[in-house]
């Protein structure tokens, strides 16, 4: 049998600067190469990084004062989105027709452009004035390629015709990436991030990487006028059936399934859809719960490594082998199948 994943190591650091030339090299050292001018308002300058990584994700807490910024960077190598929690910061891109700029409220963020150098103006139209110049915010990094992946899986966009177009999210879609962004950010940097799960973690970037691509405004929202797939034949279901099943334990992506069975992801997907009436990645989801069922009909709160433990415990610790992070989440889709709670089939 082969053994489950143990925990993935999570990198956390705290960097601080109390000067312009040391709070300059701070942010090149976390974020992106760029020219910055930092200008000292009071006498108690600080720049202060929190930073949490695992291999999928990384979260960062900025905390600054009486101090004024403006920094002109190179692209950025991941995809990085930011919430303002204090202050004001401007961002923008572009010349002429391209030009860009984005002022968000508190509560609000931006996405920086992969392919662009930005003009960040940091804090932004307070006056210099000591005591007036806090600004707190927050930050998630994710690997491009996650991203690139996903909007080729999902769209058959090719992932180097990937780009984002705008700063800000669309309105109807904000709520729903700032609900997102605030969860994975709560998730990483709690005292025992539930991202050290190699499951969660993959689950969580994809989930992230999704909202972004509904959220933000990029070329992947054409992809209607791309050709249809390849047709992929009921055999490589089957295989990929069999793939999913066996593998269920690690993580999993729907380009390793569709390398695995020799067909393309999108063709995959639609394979799915026509047959199954799901998806590759859906189909997965029902396995890991399927296998937290199981485990959780083994589980004995009286005997071994469960002894002692109140029931919502062991299920939650079940759940974060099988990838589920949100207990409450863990409980709806497991009722929804198995018509009751976790706590009670350990009960049972």
């Amino acid at each position: 049998m082969r053994a489950f994943p143990g925990r993935q190591p999570v990198r956390r650091a705290t960097l601080a600067a109390a000067d312009p030339q040391a709070t300059a090299e701070l942010i090149r050292q976390v974020y992106v190469d760029l020219d910055v001018r930092v200008r000292r308002l009071g006498p108690d300058l600080r720049h202060r990084i929190s930073t949490v990584e695992v291999d999928q994700v990384a979260a960062d807490r900025v905390d600054s004062s009486q101090f004024d910024m403006r920094a002109a960077t190179e692209p950025f190598a991941n995809l990085t989105a930011f919430v303002l929690r204090q202050g004001r910061t401007r961002v923008r891109t572009g010349r002429g027709s391209t030009h860009q700029e984005a002022i968000p409220q508190v509560g609000q963020g931006c996405l920086y452009p992969h392919d662009r150098p930005v003009t960040i103006d940091y804090p932004y139209g307070e006056p210099p004035v000591t005591g007036r110049t806090e600004i707190s915010v927050s930050s998630l990094r994710l690997p491009w390629t996650t991203v690139a992946r996903l909007a080729e899986e999902s769209t058959g966009l090719p992932a180097a015709d990937l780009r984002f177009t705008a700063l800000q999210p669309l309105p109807r879609a904000a709520a729903h990436w700032y609900r997102t962004f605030d969860f994975v950010h709560r998730q990483l940097l709690a005292p025992q991030t539930v991202l050290a799960h190699p499951l969660v973690a993959e689950n969580m970037a994809a989930t992230l990487a999704a909202a972004a691509l509904a959220a933000f405004p990029n070329t992947t929202m054409a992809a209607a006028r791309l050709p249809p797939p390849g047709r992929a034949a009921p055999a490589a279901v089957r295989r990929a059936v069999d793939f999913i099943e066996a593998h269920a334990d690690v993580p999993l992506t729907l380009t390793h399934i569709a390398a695995a069975v020799r067909t393309s992801p999108r063709a995959l997907r639609d394979a799915f859809l026509r047959h199954l009436d799901t998806t590759p990645t859906a189909y997965l989801h029902r396995v890991r719960l399927e296998r937290a069922h199981t485990d959780l009909l083994a589980a004995d709160p009286a005997r071994g490594a469960d002894a002692g433990l109140a029931a919502e415990r062991i299920a939650e610790r079940i759940a974060l082998r099988w990838g589920f992070a949100d207990a409450t989440r863990f409980t709806l889709a497991y009722q929804q199948v198995y018509g009751v709670t976790p706590g009670h089939t350990l009960r049972g």
